[in-house]
């Protein structure tokens, strides 16, 4: 107890006493998609389009960091890069390679959709499978979300309640594909889809053709507006920031092959890792 109102007052006097500029002098750590220094990331600079964060910037097409080349030390960015446009994750994966040093690294989780895929093809073949209900145990489609979908998706309002909870509708809206609306402005809201027709297409299709049919199955126009839209995996991802020019490689819960643990923003329970890809990207000396 008192370690932690210790903590929590530290940060508290970090985020008061030192300015955006001495941190990004003294420390050179950006966290992307993230809004709150306070709670998590007192010496990490913050970017994101939403809430309050150290620099309030959206991740598009065009988006450039507002930083000098070769002057950061570190990029965090976590749960964020699936709510982009693939031309958008190009961008930002383009800009992490300008602006960090040399041996810099950029730190990626993102939900992985390849694992999500195993795991609806697991269910078919044994739906008590150990691995799939401790994977399946933390997802949930809330009532709130659901009756906020009605106006976009309004056959959402007469799914049997079976449908709703079914395991596919919780991983499909929960890990691969869903929606905002108003954009940028909202929960994450869902489409319920008929668990045998999901069934029919794991059985027919390849795993990125699922991925297709899913993110068509959102509301026409309604891909892009802040919810899940793209489908993340190691061999996709890694041909990104392979392309750029990044050495990659797998990391786990609050590893860094640069920065010490204390640094490494992940969450302070890991309970989301179960569903996430966890990447460590340096830019070569």
């Amino acid at each position: 107890m008192i370690r932690t109102l210790a903590s929590r007052y530290i940060r508290i006097l970090i985020v008061m006493i030192f300015s955006k500029k001495f941190l990004l002098r003294h420390f050179g750590l950006v966290a992307v998609g993230e809004q709150n220094r306070l709670l998590r990331f007192p010496v990490w600079l913050t970017l994101d389009v939403v809430g309050k964060p150290d620099y309030k910037i959206k991740v598009d097409d065009d988006f450039r960091f507002p930083f000098d080349d070769k002057s950061i030390r570190a990029i965090y960015t976590s749960h964020n890069l699936e709510h982009l446009t693939l031309e958008a994750a190009h961008s930002l994966i383009a800009e992490a390679y300008r602006i960090l040093k040399p041996g810099g690294e950029l730190l990626i989780d993102v939900p992985c959709a390849k694992k999500a895929f195993s795991m609806l093809c697991l269910y078919l073949e044994n739906p008590l499978n150990i691995s799939f209900l401790k994977y399946v145990s933390g997802l949930d489609i809330h009532r709130h979300s659901l009756e906020q979908s009605y106006k976009m998706v309004p056959e959402n309002r007469n799914v049997p309640k079976d449908w709703v909870s079914h395991p596919f509708n919780m991983i499909i809206n929960g890990i691969i594909a869903c929606f905002m609306d108003p954009p940028y402005a909202s929960s994450h809201l869902p489409v319920i889809h008929d668990p045998a027709i999901i069934e029919k297409k794991l059985k027919s299709l390849s795993m990125d053709d699922f991925f297709d049919f899913i993110f068509s199955s959102l509301p026409n126009g309604h891909r892009y507006t802040g919810g899940h839209c793209e489908a993340w995996y190691d061999d996709k991802l890694s041909a990104l920031l392979s392309s750029y020019g990044f050495s990659t490689q797998l990391r786990f819960h609050k590893e860094s092959r640069t920065l010490p643990p204390i640094l490494v923003p992940d969450r302070q329970f890991s309970r989301r890792d179960q569903w996430s890809l966890k990447v460590s990207a340096i830019k070569p000396r």
